[in-house]
């Protein structure tokens, strides 16, 4: 098939451990207008787990966000609780190849860890060298 035009200042790039991705922001809320059935919203609130609970609490029945929305508001809220406090260390870490619950292969996590410049960050900061 075609490869659609990339337009650059529509674009941000997350360097990865294993590679750059590059994602395109044309059209990203208007692809995500799938709002949640309200049935399943009340399956995910009665939830034996917190979390899911909390992500879809009783305070977002009535305004009716889509996915893609949800998805800006709790980036919004994230970023204002990191700059809210001292600074903080983010790093998504995959557990294990199947993504299965409950499953952590060390030597992947360390894998991760060590290519993700994690450990050599943590090894300045216990040699008391500055971090940033």
């Amino acid at each position: 098939g075609a490869v659609p035009e990339v337009l650059w200042d529509e674009c941000f790039m997350i360097k990865h451990y294993a590679g750059d991705i590059l994602y395109a922001v044309r059209d990203f809320i208007p692809k995500s207008k799938d709002a949640l059935p309200n049935h399943l919203s009340e399956v995910l609130r009665g939830s034996t787990r917190d979390r899911l609970k909390q992500l879809f609490s009783s305070d977002d029945v009535n305004t009716k966000l889509t996915v893609g929305e949800k998805f800006v508001q709790q980036l919004k809220e994230l970023v204002k609780t990191l700059e809210s406090g001292e600074n903080r260390f983010v790093r998504c870490i995959k557990s294990n190849p199947a993504s299965a619950a409950r499953r952590v292969d060390r030597v992947l996590v360390l894998d991760q860890l060590v290519k993700g410049g994690v450990v050599a960050a943590l090894e300045m900061r216990k040699m008391g060298l500055p971090d940033r």
